[in-house]
Parts: C-alpha cells; sequence; structure tokens
C-alpha cells in the first residue's frame, strides 16, 4: 500500500498453533543428542485453548472490519501457511511480521519461502514493531547477561527506579501514523482462496464466534465453557481506548505511596516511603492486573513502541518502561536460545531430578492443590485466561520447587490457557521460576520444609486477610473463618479436600527462627512473608525504642544486646582487655567487658557475626 501497489491481507489460523500437537516441542531431557535423535514432548495440552481463541477471532473480526473500512479485505484461512502459499499465484511478493523469538514460527516461516520459491515467488520477512527496538539497536552480539545489563547496554541509567537516559541512549522509534484508504483490492487470478472452500472462513463465519471456534476444531464441550466465559473485546481501536482511558486515569493516580517491598510478591500492608510509586510496585499485588493490555500487545493490536511514547506524558512512565524492558529482554533471550529455550535442563543446561506425574499435575491445573491461595490462582487462570503475575509466579514456583515437578508441564498450560500468551515472555518467566535460565552453581533451589511456599501464603494474608479473592474462586471455604481461611488444614473439621494438601500440612505459624511450631502471638514481617515466635521478636527489639515491632527493624547488620542474666569474667573481644567483668552476647558468644558493652551496645555492626533477621 505504501507503494501504490494493491495487496491481499490474508490472516491464517495454523492448525499447529491450536491443536494438541507436539509441534515444534523438541524437548527430550537429554539436550546432548541431536536434534534428529531427539523426541518432542507432549503434555496433552493444546497449543491454544479456546477462551484465548475467542479472544484472537475477536481481533481478527475488529482487523477486518478496519480493512473494510479502508476498501480492503482480509481473507481469512485455516491451514498450514506452507501448503496454502504452495497453490497462490506465480511471482508474487509475500510480506509476514516475522516473530524471531518463537523457533516455531521460524520453521513455518522457513517452510512458507521454500513453498514461494518454487513458485517464483519472494517471503520478504519484516522486524515489525513488536519489539520495542529496531533489530539493529538491540545488543544481539553482545547478550547482556541481565535484565539490568539489557538496559544499560541501552541506555538507561537505572531502570529500577527512573526512566532517564544517557546522552548517547538507543532511541525507540516512534510509531508511524495510522495509514488512511482507500486501499484497492488485488485481483486473487487463479489462486482465489474465496472460492475454493478447503481453507477459507468467510465472513458470515468470522462473525459468528461459536461457528468460528467450531471450524477451528473445538469441541463441543470447549465450546461451552469458552462462550460463557467473559471475553474482553478485541482489535486496535479497543487496546488503543483502554490505554487512553489509563493515562488519563491511573498513570497519573499520585495517591498510591511507594512500597518497600520484594518486587515478586509486595504486599499491600508493606512498609511504605513517601511519595508517589511511578514504578506502581503495588500493582503486583492485585488480582486486576495494571494497564490491561497485554493480551493486545501479545496479538499486535498496539505495540510496545506506541506504550512507550503514548506514556510518555504521564507520571508513571518509568513502571511502563520498566515492564517494556522487561518483555524486551524475554525477547532478546528467546532470540540467542532458540530451541534451548523449551528444553528440560533450560539454556542453563541444569541438571536436577523432576518429577511427572499426569493426576497431580492435572490436580494443580483444576486447582485441587488444598493450598486455598492456590487453587484460587489456577481456577481464575482456567476459567478467565488470566492471572496476576504474582499468581502466575507464586503458582509456578509451587509447581516446581514444592511439588518438583517438570517445568514445561507448567509452561505448556500456561501456553494453553493464557489469553496474553506470549512465547518469549511465558517460557522466558518459567525457566527464571525453575532456575534453568543460567547455571547458578549447581545450587538447589528445592523449598527445603516449604519455608518459601510458607512466607508467600503468610504474605498473601497481609495483602488480603478478609481473603475476598479466595472466597470468589474456592467456593466450599465460603463459610471457613478469616482465620483459617489461608491455612484450612489447621481448623478442627477442615473443608473437604483442605483437610491437608500436595505438600502436607503446612504450619504457617512455625517460627522462622527457632522452628517452634504454632507459636502463640509473634509478628509477622509483612515485607518478607515471615512469621516470628514472640521470644524471638523480644531478643529483637531495640534498646532505643522497645515499642518497635520486628518489621520496622531495617538496618542492616543490626546487633542487639545478648540479655544476659549475670555479669562474667573474661578477655574483652573488643578493647582485648584480659581478666575483666563483662557480658557475653548470645549472638556471636562473644565475651565483651561492661565498658565496651555500655558504650557500643547497638554500634557493634562493623563485622555482624548475626545480622539481623528483618534487615
Amino acid at each position: 500500500a505504501a507503494t501504490g501497489r494493491a495487496c491481499t491481507f490474508i490472516h491464517i489460523f495454523d492448525p499447529r498453533f491450536i491443536d494438541r500437537s507436539a509441534y515444534g516441542r523438541v524437548t527430550d531431557p537429554s539436550f546432548r543428542l541431536s536434534i534428529a535423535q531427539r523426541k518432542p514432548v507432549h503434555f496433552g495440552n493444546r497449543k491454544c485453548g479456546a477462551i484465548r481463541a475467542r479472544f484472537w477471532i475477536r481481533c481478527v473480526q475488529a482487523l477486518a472490519e478496519e480493512l473494510e473500512a479502508l476498501g480492503s479485505e482480509l481473507v481469512v484461512l485455516h491451514g498450514r501457511p506452507e501448503e496454502i502459499f504452495a497453490e497462490y499465484q506465480q511471482h508474487a511478493l509475500v510480506i509476514c511480521q516475522e516473530e524471531p523469538v518463537s523457533p516455531e514460527q521460524c520453521d513455518v516461516e522457513s517452510a512458507v519461502e521454500k513453498s514461494l520459491a518454487a513458485q517464483g515467488s519472494i517471503l520478504r520477512r519484516e522486524w515489525g514493531s513488536m519489539s520495542l527496538y529496531r533489530r539493529e539497536d538491540l545488543p544481539l552480539a553482545d547478550k547482556p547477561g541481565s535484565y539490568s545489563g539489557l538496559a544499560s547496554a541501552l541506555g538507561f541509567q537505572d531502570v529500577w527506579t527512573s526512566a532517564d537516559l544517557t546522552a548517547d541512549a538507543k532511541q525507540v522509534t516512534r510509531p508511524r501514523p495510522r495509514p488512511k484508504g482507500p486501499w484497492p483490492k488485488a485481483p486473487f487470478g487463479k489462486a482465489d482462496f474465496r472460492t475454493t472452500g478447503r481453507w477459507y472462513i468467510s465472513r458470515e463465519v468470522l462473525r459468528e464466534e461459536a461457528a468460528t471456534l467450531s471450524a477451528l476444531g473445538f469441541s463441543n464441550e470447549e465450546l461451552s465453557a469458552a462462550l460463557t466465559s467473559s471475553c474482553p473485546e478485541g482489535g486496535e481501536k479497543v487496546a488503543q481506548k483502554q490505554l487512553e482511558e489509563w493515562c488519563r486515569t491511573a498513570g497519573n493516580d499520585t495517591s498510591v505511596a511507594r512500597m518497600e517491598a520484594s518486587w515478586d510478591l509486595p504486599v499491600a500492608k508493606g512498609s511504605r516511603s513517601q511519595g508517589p510509586d511511578v514504578m506502581e510496585w503495588k500493582n503486583l499485588s492485585e488480582g486486576v492486573g495494571w494497564t490491561q493490555t497485554s493480551k493486545h500487545l501479545a496479538l499486535g493490536c498496539i505495540s510496545p513502541r506506541q506504550l512507550f511514547w503514548r506514556t510518555r506524558s504521564v507520571q508513571k512512565h518509568p513502571g511502563v518502561v520498566h515492564r517494556l524492558i522487561w518483555r524486551e529482554w524475554h525477547r532478546l533471550n528467546a532470540i540467542v536460545w532458540g530451541r534451548r529455550l523449551f528444553w528440560l535442563q533450560g539454556p542453563g543446561r541444569v541438571e536436577r531430578p523432576w518429577k511427572q506425574d499426569p493426576d497431580i499435575a492435572q490436580a494443580w491445573k483444576d486447582g485441587r492443590t488444598g493450598v486455598p491461595y492456590i487453587d484460587a490462582c489456577m481456577r481464575e487462570l482456567k476459567a478467565t485466561g488470566w492471572l496476576a503475575y504474582k499468581g502466575r509466579k507464586t503458582a509456578g514456583a509451587f509447581l516446581v520447587h514444592n511439588l518438583g515437578f517438570d517445568w514445561r508441564i507448567g509452561a505448556f498450560w500456561y501456553e494453553e490457557v493464557l489469553m496474553d500468551y506470549d512465547c518469549a515472555m511465558n517460557y522466558g518467566n518459567w525457566t527464571t521460576i525453575a532456575r534453568v535460565d543460567r547455571g547458578y552453581a549447581g545450587n538447589d533451589f528445592t523449598d527445603v520444609g516449604h519455608k518459601d511456599l510458607k512466607a508467600k501464603l503468610r504474605a498473601e494474608y497481609a495483602n488480603d486477610p478478609e481473603g475476598k479473592y479466595i472466597r470468589q474462586w474456592v467456593p466450599e471455604l465460603q463459610n471457613v473463618s478469616k482465620e483459617f481461611l489461608h491455612w484450612p488444614w489447621l481448623e478442627k473439621k477442615a473443608p473437604e479436600g483442605y483437610a491437608s494438601s500436595l505438600v502436607g500440612e503446612l504450619d504457617p505459624f512455625e517460627c522462622d527462627e527457632c522452628g517452634i511450631k504454632r507459636a502463640s502471638g509473634g509478628t509477622l514481617d509483612s515485607k518478607a512473608g515471615m512469621w516470628y515466635c514472640e521470644t524471638c521478636v523480644a531478643k529483637w527489639k531495640c534498646e532505643q525504642d522497645q515499642k518497635k515491632l520486628l518489621g520496622n527493624l531495617r538496618q542492616k547488620g543490626c546487633r542487639f544486646p545478648g540479655y544476659t542474666e549475670q555479669e562474667k569474667s573474661g578477655d574483652c573481644a573488643e578493647c582485648k582487655e584480659l581478666g575483666v567483668q563483662g557480658f557475653v552476647d548470645r549472638f556471636d558468644a562473644q565475651f565483651y567487658c561492661s565498658k565496651c558493652w555500655q558504650q557500643a551496645g547497638f554500634a557493634r555492626s562493623e563485622q555482624p557475626a548475626r545480622p539481623c533477621p528483618a534487615a
């Protein structure tokens, strides 16, 4: 259209990216074997579930309507692209949006290129705007070793706190203006797919979601589940409207205080510092997400460049940039890693024992693990195609580090059900969760004693003490009091299915310091999700303010008095004076004379033997 030549717009639903297929998943456990020797791995999943397919159809419908308004049309087909283009007219130029992050998509592009070449035609792959940066601006050769390293290479001063750039930073390309019509239709000639009926999905069928889903091969049961689920409208106009609404409201909302919380699972009750949260960490603890554009972004209805430039004028632009660079980081890794992204050992080639049990895996997918928060997450995901970031990560870590399961079971499931599925983001995040994205020097990340899981459950309790989210998605726990809702197995008569869990009966009130079970009283460190009994908390209260709770004790390396009952004599570890009266510090077993004990006290922090647990 840009050169004045007529063109045909074609959208193809490739069945290999919808059906229950092992296509492209060459992920045999023995990564040392050649690709020809490895066997595809399959866990019974579709490549695309009916809920995501329904949203996909809506986006295609919107595109067809917009092209019609410009005087053109969209031809929608269902079949293998290389077979379709093998029957296309000769000496044609076919332009496609390449997707280098997906080895499977790259395979299709190569197959189409071969089919077209046999007809004397040419395939031109365009980098397009699925990436924030142009290909030549990405450090593909340098391969930055971290997210922060990539941000630095692109010219961000500190992408964790701002969107400020250096003088020589790479520039994000501005989006092109929206094209105007009319666009003349290209003649099909002999290769008129609209008349063959073999692959063609007519506009009449496309307007009926049930008919289109059926044409794509979904069963009546899958159709019923998808059509009764809430599905957002799709297309560029909807995505743009949603972005504008966010920029007008939440993008400039200064009422949310900055949170000092763990970036992977912040909690709303965490400690806060002054000033608005331009990075919007708090949204990671909310179930509704943030800009809600990820699903449109995944299907190309809106580009990351549009997000970048449109939000330049809003206060929370740094938060948008942070997430776009995180997406860019996963895209860069996927391009560099290629098929290693799907290996059991991951790009890091990590050898570790993994479990596979279809029944337990299905219980995890269905939200029947016996852990209320995990169950709520998995049920929401299955029913809606959406799950907030913290839920995706927590449920994933549960599968991998608590159940010890093959991480690809989770990655394949997310691929099937997530409405905003993106190959690089999905598999990149899963390799990070499973700790197979790099070598990690042989470290074992098994959640021994399920301490990390208990910390996350306690953090979620601090975030949602009434359990509104759990009650919404796990109705069988509706009548459980909030005291036991997050851990119903502690109740004398636990509801059916919750007397224990797939990882046993967790005790969230086991002190993370001394190990005392069912400790009465105690303090929840809402930042770290750690629980400490009254005895341990008493030891950790500062002399300068006995009323401060553990959650406020943030001085790194803070030292505490030993609470010795009587004076003793010995050689002072501080001033080295011999045979003097003083005290033994129970934390480092060192003896200090009375003078050093009184003068130094808390100040002995240059070489702490035992830092404050809250530091």
